[in-house]
């Protein structure tokens, strides 16, 4: 094998559009390249509108090995491809202007080129998020060389063009070039081209950094979004499909996987894309290219049985149920124990429904004679957005227990996928069938030729409500096994021997997994071997953020610890958090992941939080996963949820009795109530208490009007804290969001009307922006930043005259103690696309004050109400004393009644 001269072998094409932004970057990594002097560089400026195309001018001028290319917009397609007829050189590398190569990309690869090379493919990673990809397990640590694409299958995933190196003759001698005016332009050269390779090379090497922005949303929702995408991806397909017969076996194999992992998408969604003769023509297109194609390309290539069967109705020439699959693909059968779409006895492999998935996500005791268990499923390929035909019962193995199971609707997932409308399950298990011993739970399907029958996995709500359950002379526990399958643990506990038994065994169990080291196995003997001590003992854990004391949990503590100093309450926050000193007076405050916070944790029989329990209560270094299978049950500590906000907008995917778990949860009115039961599954767990932090909430002294401004956040620009992220989203910068809020904060009207008033703005972000959007505030001296980390909020909103905000729950707070309120609903369909979905109050239409949509009108409002000294319209004032049912100020106390009725 020789190698060519390397000083005059490859030519790297930049096309550029509108990328000011990134540009200078992607021009710097090429620039750093260890071997800059001696690559041909061609920068392609396709029409761009912005500052992209000086930016390239001024580096070509810098360098002689770089041109220029400057043309109207036609698109990535043809930019590639005027650069490549500009190339000289005998090798070709495509970089995207924004991204990046890493340091001795270019280098790496020119080092891979030999007279017997086509195509050399690097490695690639993804930025700011890592991407993994099935391709990449084609590459080894040391350079592979392959003859064929049949050597190497899973490269034909590999389809973008910016990690290889082509030989131009290659390229040239197959007529390939770049698609242009269609999307998916790359896969024109890359895969011809390493279908026909004399010889492909792999490394492991990084050659390419590839950034991953988010445009208009979701990439994906985006991709599916354009019917033009789905009319270009066919004519792909087209194209490839006319490359098969000239292939070996199995270099026509790996293609044919890569036409159907990648346009199942596309077959999918073509039906809510396209209708009429359109939907009809890209149908007849399909069927010319897949009818033909052996089931075991669409089985081992398709995600699930949702994706496999418009393929089946492809391959079956099915228009019906292709352009209709909710109406036709209905109805099932058991085939060798699996569920199967009853469609066609001869294409079961590609109609078969195995990729079925239950949860359960609740276990209790209803009357004392009865098991309930509630769950989810889902059968990719069926629609179950109308009432469910399946036939579903319940089996506990091992008591040889089968009981019908009830289809239930879910409003909460139908939201974001309606074909799982009625996707819920209910069954009731009698006590007195149950035998003692460890059973697995399973969900049955019945069908007219058999039953098939599924294992049920654990829902979050599972494990954080799995505790003993005591009746009926039986103790039953919700438990996973070690595969994460559900399962029931019943033994007999009636009889004091029986429960002297019971605890033996339960103490064996937890040395035996002290003994082999199992995940909390030291904290379950501890907690063993302490309990004596315990046993009738009540002990109160109450927490919100750590590093806080300004929410409803801190309103219940402090108001326990005065009216009820019996009561075995305890409070856990962070030892130099703002509040620990003045707090600890009280007594009874531990600091968190002290020792003390732990041995509390092994014995607590509540847990309060107005936050996520399992986030924000958990010593350091206790993983939340392992915690919820191998001690939460063990334990067995009431949750209780005091909220930090009432929920006026549908949060039911976050707060669903699926995923939450709680056997408390506080509301503030008969709305909200009704709400979560509806929503969130939750019936006799839902009490109208009020919020604690809503019996201080009396009007503070002040000596001059005061505005506070408490915008919340938005967790498409934000990544939240609890998930450890600290980068905001590069959109943040250029949203509507940022914008609103510079322009109401830079309202020259406002400044000048808080000036006549001798009057205050307090700019109190919601915690998780304000990092971001601090320098929002500019040296003014009637603005004032409230930082979240240490202003107590009810504080701030005691201490307004005004309050405004767009979407924050504590607009309620204002109400609730009277102060006139402004709200800002400016990006409503974003926030409700992206943030939360609206639930069962529109601020703008039940809301306590006026709305205002620009910034101009929420800046005429405050003047307003600043001008009128506060008073609040009787309509606004009318829906407040509406909306909430207590207003007493006896919400702790109600509380505390709920809490102790747990016992």
């Amino acid at each position: 094998m020789s190698v060519p001269d390397a000083a005059n072998d490859l030519t790297v094409i930049v096309p550029i559009y509108d990328v000011e932004s990134y540009l200078p970057e992607c021009l710097a990594s090429i620039e750093a390249q260890e071997d800059f002097a001696e690559l041909e560089v061609v920068l392609v400026d396709d029409g761009s509108t912005d500052a992209s195309g000086d930016i390239a001018e001024r580096f070509a001028q810098l360098h002689g090995n770089v041109r220029l290319i400057q043309q109207p917009n036609a698109g990535l397609g043809a930019a590639r491809n005027a650069g490549l007829d500009a190339s000289t050189r005998t090798f070709v590398a495509f970089c995207d202007s924004d991204d990046v190569l890493p340091p001795g990309a270019t280098a790496a690869l020119r080092a891979l080129v030999a007279d017997d090379v086509d195509v050399v493919v690097g490695n690639m990673q993804t930025f700011p998020q890592a991407t993994t990809w099935p391709w990449q397990a084609e590459l080894r640590a040391e350079p592979r060389h392959v003859d064929s694409l049949a050597e190497a299958p899973a490269l034909v995933h590999s389809a973008s063009a910016c990690n290889k190196v082509f030989r131009r003759s290659h390229l040239q001698a197959h007529g390939l070039r770049f698609g242009e005016g269609v999307h998916f332009e790359d896969v024109y050269v890359t895969l011809p081209a390493l279908l026909w390779s004399r010889g492909t090379v792999l490394t492991r090497t990084v050659v390419y950094r590839y950034r991953k922005r988010e445009v208009s949303g979701s990439i994906m929702d985006s991709l599916f979004s354009n019917p033009q995408n789905f009319e270009d991806h066919l004519l792909v397909e087209e194209m490839l499909a006319r490359l098969l017969p000239a292939l070996d076996d199995g270099s026509a194999a790996a293609l044919r996987s890569f036409m159907v992992r990648s346009f199942q998408g596309f077959l999918l969604r073509a039906p809510d894309m396209l209708e009429g003769p359109a939907l009809r023509d890209f149908f007849d297109r399909a069927v010319s290219v897949y009818r033909d194609f052996p089931t075991d390309a669409v089985t081992g290539a398709a995600l699930n049985a949702r994706h496999r069967i418009p393929y089946g109705a492809v391959m079956k020439q099915d228009y019906e149920l292709f352009s209709r699959r909710a109406a036709h693909a209905t109805q099932v059968r058991a085939q060798d124990g699996r569920l199967v779409l009853d469609r066609y006895e001869d294409l079961d492999e590609v109609m078969g429904l195995d990729t079925v998935h239950a949860w359960l996500e609740s276990v209790t005791v209803r009357h004392g004679k009865e098991l309930v268990v509630t769950g989810r499923l889902n059968v990719p390929g069926l629609d179950l957005s109308a009432t469910s035909t399946l036939e579903l019962g319940l089996r506990v193995r091992g008591s040889g227990v089968t009981v019908p199971a009830r289809v239930v609707e879910r409003a909460d997932v139908a939201a974001r996928a309606p074909e799982l409308r009625h996707s819920g399950f209910e069954a009731v298990v009698p006590l007195a069938r149950l035998k003692e011993g460890q059973h697995h739970v399973r969900l049955v399907f019945y069908t007219p030729t058999g039953q098939a029958s599924t294992r049920t996995k654990p829902s979050q709500g599972y494990l954080r409500s799995a505790r003993h359950h005591r009746r009926a002379g039986l103790s039953i526990v919700p438990r996973v096994d070690r595969w994460d399958n559900c399962q029931l643990s019943v033994r007999r506990a009636g009889t004091l021997a029986e429960r002297r038994r019971l605890s033996r065994s339960l103490l064996r169990e937890d040395l035996a997994a002290f003994r082999a080291r199992a995940p909390f196995g030291a904290e379950r003997l501890r907690r063993a071997l302490s309990r004596p001590f315990m046993r009738h003992k009540e002990i109160w854990l109450l927490g919100e953020r750590r590093d806080t004391t300004q929410d409803n949990s801190v309103a219940l503590f402090r108001y326990v610890r005065r009216h009820h100093p019996q009561l075995p309450v305890y409070y856990v926050l962070d030892r130099d958090a703002p509040g620990f000193a003045e707090l600890s007076r009280l007594g009874n405050v531990v600091a968190h992941s002290s020792r003390r916070h732990r041995w509390l944790m092994l014995h607590a029989s509540v847990l309060v939080n107005s936050y996520d329990i399992d986030a924000y209560m958990l010593p350091d270094g206790w993983s939340r996963e392992q915690y919820q299978r191998h001690l939460a049950w063990r334990v067995g500590s009431r949750r209780v949820f005091l909220q930090h906000g009432v929920i006026y907008n549908d949060v039911s995917h976050a707060l669903h009795r699926g995923i939450t778990g709680f056997d408390l949860f506080c509301t503030s009115s008969e709305a909200e109530a009704d709400f979560v039961r509806e929503r969130m599954d939750y019936t006799h767990q839902v009490v109208t208490t009020g919020l604690a932090r809503f019996d201080t909430l009396v009007p503070a002294e002040r000596d001059r009007p005061r505005v506070l401004f408490m915008p919340t956040w938005r967790s498409y620009l934000v990544s939240p804290s609890y998930a450890r992220s600290r980068a905001a989203r590069e959109a943040l910068a250029d949203s509507a969001y940022i914008t609103f809020l510079r322009a109401f904060l830079a309202s020259p009207e406002l400044q000048s009307e808080l000036e006549r008033h001798d009057a205050t703005l307090e700019f109190l972000p919601h915690y998780e922006v304000a990092p971001h959007v601090r320098d929002l505030i500019e040296a003014q001296p009637r603005y004032v930043f409230g930082d979240p980390r240490s202003r107590d909020v009810q504080t701030a909103i005691r201490e307004c005259s005004v309050f405004v905000t767009d979407w924050s729950s504590t607009f309620f707070d204002a109400a609730y103690l009277g102060t006139p309120t402004v709200l800002c609903p400016f990006d409503r369909d974003d926030f409700y696309a992206r943030h939360y979905r609206p639930g069962y109050f529109d601020p703008a239409d039940h809301g306590f004050g006026p709305a205002a949509v620009e910034a101009e009108d929420a800046v005429a409002a405050v003047v307003g109400y600043l001008r009128s000294g506060g008073a609040v319209e009787q309509t606004y004032a009318d829906r407040a004393d509406a909306f909430f049912t207590h207003r007493d100020r006896g919400n702790a106390e109600r509380i505390v009644e709920a809490i102790t009725g747990l016992r």
